[in-house]
């Protein structure tokens, strides 16, 4: 790849961690990059290799629109024909790329789209040529009424590259109730495998395209629903009818054996999720296929025939994953070839010599390259241009003590500047927890975080109590009090604090969404902690959102899952929701907003800057008309950090570690 990985012991003893720098012990680096480059949609987007291994279609970004771009490997094309690229519009978002022969590809796109005044997200898959560029849209949506989902594709049909096996309803059903059916991809027109159950709004397949598994909800929504094909009687059933299955709290990875058996993510008696083999004959729990003692399991990898279980996949502080007994791939051999890099397989061709992967670091956006067995590595792309290594801060993995001696996982960033651990003190400091408020944050390159690093802040990342991935008690003590997940964010600045890291007259907490919300009930709860407050697409309003919900497919359930005890406490949501709480904040406020946001509806926004100008608090709001929860429109983040950088300047002044 080129980089030179070094790694500089920096004796940070209160942290127990070696900080390895992606340049010299000189800092060579010249400048901040311009906000606006952080801002960037990534170049590549998705890709894929046509099976043959001669082509790649790339979703491809340039300045912030979006294109199909085909690239011949075989050297058959004439340069002389030039770029072989097709526009996705405007509006318009990319999803994923999917080769179905050796000339044909499958896009799904989504799109933001307003009906009955709910914004929704709609998706469309779209049948492209490589070589005649001639592009259709497989399912077309109903059209007197919306339909959401137009691209849920369940079985891609390795076999038959004519056909895909796919959900959705038919005009007259209702799109929460799907049938499954088998659809030819050039006409569109489609038959009928198994029909809708009520109840039942996502199916799972075997290996052969056939559905085994239904998946919803009942009960107003609010209790998850489970039918199984007996591989017996031929008959569906509930889970009920198989001892040990809980749709509550499992969920279906996978059917394998040819439907005689399910690989379930259960508890099962752990306080961590694992893989467990569930025998659908015998009707109780087989094996345990894989289970981590510090980390839920988050999937099985299974053999190209989808059929034997290869390895399992989890987080820890990075994506890892296990392989079972004697499984050598060219994808071991990129991971050894990239050692000491992230390494995210993406597609491979049918003989499984050539790989698309995207190679990264905390402190390297990284790029696309296409590696071949043996050793052979091409670059491609990089993810985000003009973002070199020795710009970018870097990360440290570590975790401190919650009030009540939890120890919480975290990840802290370093102004590119700081290159001794004598320099780390009393530094401007950002607080930035994860949105979701059930996601996690990883050890990985975090355009934000290294955004704020960049303008000469220390960051620090939490996986507070209800992240995911750290085992069910861990998550249950966040999912079950959203105090205690606002509790281990104010414990993070106060550590940093207390170490003499951050400095308390210039430190801010910021998040997206969730994290939005955090910093809003952070501004709330603790004015003399932060001197200021940064909340992109915030939830703000806990009653509204609830509301908002029950617009959507299954919403209730949803709600339930995410609100836990504060949808049965009234004073309890009242304290802890930032638009009644508008008056308690002193700390200047930044803000942000897609009109279109199908998350985090708008009015959220304006109702919560009415209540911040009516509490006279110092406020920069700034809203993007036709943009989502992302805020995917390149142009709008660009003016959004652009934004945020000038709001920290007013506030807080430039930072003394911020790189001339």
């Amino acid at each position: 790849m080129g980089f030179d990985m070094r790694c500089i012991k920096l004796g940070l003893a209160a942290i127990s961690a070696a900080l390895c720098f992606s340049f010299t012990l000189a800092n060579t680096a010249l400048a901040a990059p311009e906000a606006a480059l952080f801002g960037q949609l990534p170049q590549a987007h998705d890709a894929a290799i046509s099976p043959n291994g001669n082509q790649i279609a790339i979703l491809q970004n340039h300045q912030g629109t979006y294109f199909v771009n085909f690239v011949d490997l075989s050297g058959a094309r004439p340069d002389s024909e030039g770029l072989r690229v097709i526009g996705l519009g405007d509006g318009v978002k990319p999803e994923y790329v999917r080769w179905i022969d050796d000339g044909r590809v499958i896009v799904s796109v989504g799109q933001t789209q307003v009906y009955n005044d709910v914004p929704l997200s709609a998706g469309f898959l779209y049948l492209m040529d490589s070589n005649t560029l001639e592009t259709n849209i497989i399912v077309e949506a109903p059209k007197k009424s919306i339909r959401q989902f137009n691209n849920r594709v369940l079985d891609w049909l390795e076999d038959d590259p004519d056909h895909i096996i796919m959900q959705f309803a038919s005009d007259r059903d209702e799109q929460a109730l799907p049938d499954v059916r088998k659809v030819e991809v050039a006409t569109g027109r489609s038959e009928i495998v198994k029909r809708r159950f009520i109840g039942v709004n996502s199916w799972v397949t075997d290996s052969n395209g056939e559905p085994r598994v239904g998946l919803g909800s009942r009960r107003e929504g609010k209790k998850a629903f489970m039918r199984i094909l007996d591989p017996v009687s031929g008959e569906w059933e509930t889970a009920d009818d198989f001892p040990g299955l809980d749709p509550e709290t499992m969920s279906v990875v996978a059917v394998i054996d040819e439907g005689r058996s399910l690989v379930m993510s259960a508890y099962r008696g752990r306080d961590t999720r694992g893989l467990h083999r569930y025998d659908l004959i015998e009707k109780n729990w087989g094996e345990t296929i894989y289970q981590n003692d510090e980390y839920d399991v988050r999937s099985v990898i299974l053999s190209g025939d989808g059929n034997k279980i290869v390895g399992a996949s989890f987080t820890g502080e990075t994506k890892e994953r296990v392989l079972f007994d004697e499984y050598n791939s060219t994808f071991e051999e990129a991971l050894a070839y990239f050692e000491g890099y992230q390494v995210a397989f993406i597609d491979q061709s049918s003989d499984s010599t050539k790989l698309l992967i995207n190679v990264s670091g905390p402190s390297e956006p990284g790029g696309l390259y296409l590696y071949e067995r043996g050793g052979d590595a091409q670059w491609l792309l990089d993810t985000m241009k003009d973002l070199a290594v020795e710009d970018m801060g870097v990360m440290i993995s570590l975790s401190y003590k919650a009030r009540d001696d939890q120890r919480i996982p975290a990840f802290m960033t370093l102004p590119p500047s700081i290159t001794d651990s004598a320099d780390l003190k009393n530094l401007p400091a950002i607080i930035l927890p994860h949105g979701g408020p059930y996601s996690r944050d990883a050890e990985r390159f975090d355009y934000l975080a290294q955004f704020f690093a960049t303008r000469g802040y220390l960051v620090l990342q939490m996986n507070f109590r209800g992240s995911a991935g750290y085992g069910k008690s861990f998550a249950e003590a966040g999912r079950n009090n959203w105090v205690v997940m606002q509790e281990d964010v104010e414990d993070g600045m106060r550590w940093l604090i207390r170490k003499g890291y951050a400095d308390p007259d210039k430190s801010c907490i910021a998040g997206w969404s969730y994290g939005g919300y955090a910093a809003l009930m952070g501004a709330v709860r603790t004015p003399d902690l932060y001197q200021c407050a940064v909340a992109i697409a915030a939830l703000s309003d806990i009653p509204e959102a609830i509301s908002d919900a029950e617009s959507y497919i299954n919403g209730a359930a949803r709600a339930k899952r995410t609100f836990g005890s504060l949808m049965d406490d009234r004073d309890l949501m009242r304290a802890n929701n930032p638009v009644q709480q508008a008056d308690q904040i002193r700390v200047p406020v930044f803000m942000a907003h897609g009109e279109s946001d199908a998350s985090v509806q708008f009015d959220q926004y304006e109702k919560m800057k009415r209540r911040l100008e009516s509490a006279g608090v110092d406020g920069t709001y700034m809203s993007f008309e036709d943009e989502d929860h992302y805020i995917s429109n390149q142009a709008n983040r660009q003016a959004m950090l652009e934004g945020i950088e000038a709001f920290l300047l007013r506030v807080n002044g430039e930072s003394p570690f911020i790189l001339d």
